[in-house]
C-alpha cells in the first residue's frame, strides 16, 4: 500500500508514524495505491460557463461496496464546483483533462483513485 503523507518535516513525520506504532492507533495518512474508489461522471447538461455530471463514487476495497451518488457542478473556466465536496477538485481536474485531450467536455468518464 501507498500512502500520502502531510508536508511536515520528514523527522516529524517519521516520529507520528512511531508513536502511532508505539499506541496502536492509525496512522494519519490517504492510500493512494492500490486504488480505493472508482469514480464514473455522466454529464447531465452544459451550458456556455458551466458542465454538470452525476458523479457515482464506489468503493472498491470494502466488503460490500459501498456507493454515493451526487450531482456536480463546475465552472468551465475557473473549474470550481458547487457543491464542494472532498472529490469534487480531483473531477473536476479530470473533466478538464479529458477535454483537453478530446476538444470537448466528456459526456462520460470512469477513473480509480
Amino acid at each position: 500500500m501507498v500512502t500520502t503523507q502531510s508536508s511536515l518535516a520528514l523527522t516529524t513525520i517519521g516520529e507520528m508514524y512511531d508513536a502511532a506504532i508505539d499506541t496502536g492507533t492509525p496512522i494519519r495518512a490517504e492510500q493512494v495505491y492500490p486504488p480505493c474508489k472508482r469514480l464514473t461522471l455522466q454529464q447531465i447538461r452544459q451550458d456556455t460557463a458551466t458542465i454538470e455530471y452525476h458523479v457515482t463514487v464506489e468503493s472498491i476495497v470494502t466488503t460490500p461496496p459501498t456507493r454515493e451518488d451526487f450531482d456536480l457542478t463546475i465552472d468551465k473556466v475557473t473549474l470550481e464546483t458547487t457543491p464542494y465536496t472532498p472529490l469534487a477538485p480531483m473531477v473536476a481536474a479530470r473533466a478538464a483533462w479529458s477535454r483537453q485531450r478530446s476538444g470537448t467536455w466528456p459526456t462520460t468518464e470512469t477513473f480509480e483513485v
